[in-house]
């Protein structure tokens, strides 16, 4: 599989992680990854991560090329030759300016410390934009022409929202360690998600941090659902572990077999039988 590639990705044309276009394209991971292995979704690696099989991202424009043919299956079989006239449609400069106008708006609004509100209501625009830039695209693939619009515009709503968690989100060394926070203020993102999974009502965490609204709470919990915590998750509580029996040899005892082990388990009593050899 020949992986994509774009020079300085820009914020809204930054690549997308798996569980990102797996809520894009409403599929789980393990489709995600079987679409990857199948050369249908192209990936964007760059520099050491090129040889790193867990580092699999994905850019917007293929990510489009791969809905398009999904959408198109019933009707046409594409080769290698069809998909590259996908991406190419993809890559059109009308659509990329488009894209260079969004991530400009969202590089000015992360001066202000409530952007992500504001952030809200400019993607949107954006995507009014796209609808129509795209609507007027069509691509030619052997005797059928697709509209390319049919097929995005019912994506550009989950490309909004995971454009927006991120600008709603940041990390610096000198907030909290580098931990995420909300974009403006000293609170948390995985802390939020832990009092959720915890069933805290949004009214309470919106009481308890004034400078948190509903919108941003929203962007702060899809983020951690996108972005989780690096490292293995907790392991279950082992205390049941302590009323297995515990045999005891004494000095000089030879070592008691697997078997007589569990037979004096189930039994209740410590066999004194040792092992052969």
């Amino acid at each position: 599989m020949t992986p994509s590639t774009l020079s300085r990705p820009t914020t809204f044309l930054a690549p997308l992680n798996i569980r990102e276009v797996a809520f894009v394209l409403d599929l789980n991971e393990r489709q995600v990854n079987q679409a990857i292995d199948r050369a249908k979704l192209r990936v964007f690696r760059t520099g050491r991560l090129a040889a790193q099989k867990k580092a699999r991202t994905i850019l917007l424009p293929d990510l489009f090329s791969y809905a398009v043919e999904e959408r198109t299956a019933a009707l046409v079989s594409f080769t290698k030759a069809g998909r590259t006239t996908l991406h190419r449609a993809m890559k059109a400069s009308a659509v990329q300016d488009v894209f260079r106008a969004v991530d400009a708006n969202i590089a000015a609004l992360s001066e202000y410390p409530a952007h992500a509100s504001v952030l809200t209501s400019t993607m949107q625009d954006a995507t009014d934009q796209l609808n129509t830039v795209i609507a007027a695209l069509e691509i030619t693939i052997g005797p059928i022409r697709v509209a390319l619009g049919e097929v995005i515009a019912p994506l550009l709503s989950g490309v909004t929202q995971v454009a927006v968690s991120r600008g709603a989100v940041v990390s610096d060394p000198g907030i909290r360690g580098g931990e995420p926070v909300i974009a403006g203020t000293r609170i948390p993102v995985y802390m939020l998600a832990d009092l959720k999974a915890q069933a805290v009502n949004d009214d309470v965490l919106l009481a308890d941090y004034p400078s948190l609204t509903q919108a941003l709470l929203t962007q702060a919990l899809l983020y951690a659902q996108l972005h989780p915590r690096a490292g293995r998750p907790k392991q279950p509580d082992a205390s049941w572990r302590k009323d297995e029996p515990v045999f005891r040899l004494a000095a000089g005892a030879r070592r008691v077999s697997q078997t007589s082990r569990k037979a004096a388990a189930r039994s209740g009593t410590t066999s004194t039988k040792p092992a052969r050899g």
